[in-house]
């Protein structure tokens, strides 16, 4: 049987095309500050499974509306008992310096001064992490303490778009997405 050429290049779009991306969270207001905490770089994983030992990478971003740009932003973070760092945070492109303080507790403050004036999600870092146990956690930013400075040098109060939780009820195992062939001819028309 011989397969016309029209059905491969419809095969190579739907193979191609990210279909979970349109799925993503975004920001309620594109004109305000946000940061989160989620499980990959998509934004799609905020409660994930996990057993005891097991590693993970934590992907800390921040939505910076376009016409403001980021200058440097103060994370205060929150990480449980359980989790412990297994390798040096890897920082975005357009970092340039860091302060951490630890405040003891769980609570550590970042502060990273950015260069370019990055917009919209922006990767502030991402960090792998080992979980020791498997009860019911969650890695936070609080919005006390948060800001972003922007390139105009105006300072900007954070809001917490997501916090990530590991073995909380109905956790994820593997990132899924639903969709429909609706949905993905709908991104065609």
């Amino acid at each position: 049987m011989m397969r016309k050429p029209g059905f491969l290049i419809i095969l190579f779009i739907i193979l191609s095309v990210p279909i979970c991306e349109s799925s993503a969270q975004l920001p309620p207001n594109s004109d305000l500050f946000y940061s989160g905490v989620w499980a990959d770089e998509s934004r799609f994983l905020t409660n994930i499974c996990s057993e005891s030992d097991t590693i993970i990478v934590l992907y800390v971003l921040a939505w910076v509306p376009q016409d403001a740009g980021l200058n440097y932003i103060t994370l205060r973070m929150v990480y449980p008992p359980e989790i412990f760092e297994k390798s040096r945070p890897e920082f975005s492109e357009f970092f340039s310096e860091l302060i951490v303080v630890d405040y003891g507790n769980g609570g550590i403050e970042w502060t990273l001064l950015f260069s370019q004036c990055p917009s919209q999600w922006v990767l502030v870092f991402k960090q792998a992490v080992t979980v020791s146990g498997m009860e019911e956690e969650a890695v936070s930013i609080t919005g006390i303490n948060s800001l972003a400075r922007d390139c105009d040098f105006v300072l900007h109060g954070m809001n917490v778009l997501n916090n990530m939780s590991i073995n909380g009820p109905s956790c994820d195992v593997v990132s899924t997405c639903n969709t429909t062939w609706g949905a993905i001819k709908s991104m065609y028309k």
